[in-house]
């Protein structure tokens, strides 16, 4: 009666080995079909190979691989495709080389550089792109050049500007660029570059109503 129960759990086991190997091969044909589709698996489906497969046909799927797949391989595949991944890769494997593949390919993964391998050379690449891209520079390397970078770039980048750095002449492009940040205009300033918009504005009116 034992034997016939072994045998019976061993013929279960089988069968269930084989229901779950045919449900893997849907799954690997899917994500073959499309990267995307990974984020459709299930966790326990998830394999190496699988994962990998995916972020090879579709970048963006690297958020949906499970920690314990994301090897050094895997992301140095994923970022070189698609820089914005470096916020998924694992600190550990974060390296100042990798990190300047990120911010080369896509700009805006600056903000997920760890601070030490931010360098200056690194962050005016990413602000020469998108002055958006001032915040995530360390205050100690935010020089005259690269918050002038910024600006011309995105006039409300005038709000990650150091005090000491925001001369006449950067917050009067910066409010060209916006009138929004007058906010971040010091006092000091602001009378003059008021009078400068509401000139500019006359004349702006004068020119429509000839």
């Amino acid at each position: 009666k034992k034997q016939w129960k072994d045998n019976k759990n061993k013929k279960e086991s089988n069968m269930k080995k084989i229901e779950e190997t045919k449900v893997y091969q849907k799954h690997l044909k899917a994500v073959k079909l499309v990267g995307w589709n990974l984020q459709f698996v299930p966790e326990k489906f998830r394999t190496y190979e699988l994962c990998y497969l995916a972020v090879k046909d579709w970048a963006k799927s690297f958020k949906y691989v499970p920690e314990e797949f994301k090897t050094k391989a895997m992301c140095e595949l994923a970022v070189t495709k698609n820089g914005f991944n470096l916020r998924f890769v694992p600190i550990k494997y974060r390296t100042k080389e990798l990190c300047e593949v990120a911010v080369k390919n896509f700009s805006y993964g600056l903000e997920f550089v760890p601070e030490k391998f931010r360098s200056p050379e690194l962050c005016q690449i990413a602000v020469k792109d998108s002055g958006w891209n001032l915040q995530y520079v360390p205050n100690h390397l935010k020089s005259p050049e690269i918050c002038y970078l910024a600006v011309e770039d995105y006039g409300q980048a005038l709000a990650w500007v150091p005090e000491k750095l925001k001369t006449f002449e950067l917050c009067e492009i910066a409010v060209s660029n916006s009138g929004y940040v007058l906010q971040y205009v010091p006092e000091e300033f602001k009378e003059e570059l008021l009078k400068k918009c509401h000139d500019i504005l006359n004349d702006i009116t004068l020119i429509k109503e000839k």
